[in-house]
């Protein structure tokens, strides 16, 4: 039996930790679904384009990574709409745009 999708009662961002390191993963945050609390995800600057990385775990002995959590298409992009602008503002200054005064 299909469930209809309802939209989630809010969605909050917490534990938001820039990455360190150059590289595709922009950083790891919470996301509060209600009362659920999904840690360990990630956002991702891959070659399409920015994307959330859910929490995921490797099959033991293989190269294959299975999700802890699975969410819809429109959750991954209203969950991508509230942490892309966290992320804009909490990149290192070193990585964020500037404008030249000239």
């Amino acid at each position: 039996m299909s469930v209809p999708e309802r939209p989630a009662a809010g969605i909050e961002i917490d534990n938001v930790q820039p990455a360190t390191q150059a590289g595709t993963v922009l950083g790891t945050f919470s996301v509060r679904l209600g009362g659920v609390t999904i840690h360990g995800c990630r956002l991702v600057d891959g070659k399409r384009g920015r994307f959330i990385g859910w929490p995921s775990r490797r099959k033991p002995d293989t190269d294959t990574w299975h999700p802890v959590v699975e969410v819809s298409d429109s959750l991954n992009q209203r969950v991508l709409a509230e942490v892309e602008p966290i992320f804009n503002v909490t990149r290192p200054a070193a990585e964020a745009p500037y404008d030249v005064p000239f």
